[in-house]
């Protein structure tokens, strides 16, 4: 690189064609105290060179040190090379560790691998769950090495060809997945394709949630509403604010003569005709406010045809949902028992006054009867 760094010693010497001047040496053998003889006999040791080899020697030196310099250099250039290498490598294995431990931590199960659909790695959370104690055991296994069945084997490796051939992700697939206890999971999983800096399809990432609680919840969901939808009576839930209907039972909508995605976009005032929003505000608010836990009030419902038939409203507000449930019963029938009834007992009251009517003028006629025989 053109900087120094150091010097390189031969030794001395004399030309050969060089007389050395031996009153110059006994001088300085005296000043310096030397033994003549000695001093003198040593200078004639002194090795007595050709200026051809001496030229020789120089070069074959230069290129010694030159060969010696580049040795350094490079040593030199290694050791910070393998000391750059050292740092980086120290680094990856602190990078790697923090991602193990954020890996470890998330409750998702994640895994991925390579193009022929090998584990390559794993988190904890699925090592547990196929039931292998250290995450680096995965790597060589297949899914047919796992604890689920085959055919769920072949669908896992089915979905992984997908992503990968086509490079796309694929989200939400909705699956079961067997543990290693022989419990029966529904999982929720994503898979994403791993590429190189070129877009190269090398392998395959999956994230998956455990939803078999969910799914739980979404059976008994939706049994409830089968039953509310099996149910005579008819049944709504609507919104606490907006009032918009959420729910409408089989039922109900059968008797309005709604469907489903009209019925919607109303509220309860737009089929009782007996209230505008402010009165149904205020027969709502008993049960807004925690003075009432329930309401109970007849009024009417309007068909999509415009006719109408008597109802009587059960209200309640669950107030965790900000929903409000109401049970319909259709009174119709029992309206026209009540007619029925009310014009039997006005005919039974007729009966009695033209019965009370018919004494009193009996009487009245034998009075006057009387009287005609005496006269």
């Amino acid at each position: 690189g053109g900087k120094h760094m150091g010097n390189l010693f031969v030794g001395q010497f004399f030309y050969d064609d060089e007389k050395p001047d031996y009153e110059f040496f006994s001088r300085q053998a005296e000043r310096y105290s030397f033994d003549r003889d000695r001093y003198l006999a040593a200078l004639d040791r002194v090795p007595r060179w050709s200026k051809e080899l001496v030229n020789n020697a120089m070069d074959f030196y230069v290129k010694l040190i030159e060969v010696i310099s580049n040795l350094s250099y490079g040593n030199i250039k290694l050791a910070k090379e393998i000391l750059y290498r050292k740092r980086v490598e120290e680094e990856l294995r602190e990078s790697r560790a923090i991602l193990a431990n954020i890996m470890n931590s998330i409750p998702q199960s994640v895994f991925w691998k390579d193009k022929n659909s090998v584990y390559l790695g794993c988190n904890q959370v699925f090592a547990e769950a196929v039931g292998i104690n250290n995450t680096e055991e995965i790597e060589g296994k297949t899914d047919f090495d796992l604890p689920w069945p085959e055919d769920e084997a072949k669908a896992y490796i089915k979905d992984d060809c997908e992503v990968m051939e086509k490079n796309i992700i694929k989200r939400h697939i909705i699956e079961p997945l067997q543990q290693s206890d022989g419990k029966r999971l529904f999982i929720d999983t994503t898979k994403i394709p791993l590429t190189d800096k070129e877009g190269h399809v090398y392998g395959i990432l999956g994230v998956y949630d455990d939803i078999t609680e969910r799914k739980k919840a979404e059976e008994e969901i939706k049994q409830f509403y089968h039953t509310l939808n099996s149910s005579l009576n008819e049944i709504y839930i609507f919104d606490k604010e907006t009032l918009l209907f959420k729910f409408v039972s089989a039922g109900a909508l059968k008797n309005l003569g709604y469907t489903i995605e009209e019925i919607k976009r109303l509220t309860p005032v737009d089929i009782k005709p007996d209230f505008d929003i402010n009165s149904f505000k205020k027969l709502i608010s008993p049960l807004i406010s925690g003075e009432k836990n329930k309401i109970v009030v007849e009024t009417r419902h309007r068909r999509y045809d415009g006719t109408f038939y008597p109802v009587e409203l059960h209200l309640q507000l669950y107030e965790e949902k900000k929903e409000f449930l109401a049970v319909i019963l259709d009174i119709t029938e029992r309206k026209k028992l009540e007619e029925q009834l009310l014009q039997s007992r006005k005919m039974e009251s007729v009966g009695r006054l033209a019965g009370g009517i018919a004494h009193d003028f009996n009487n009245i006629l034998a009075i006057i009867l009387g009287h005609g025989e005496i006269m």
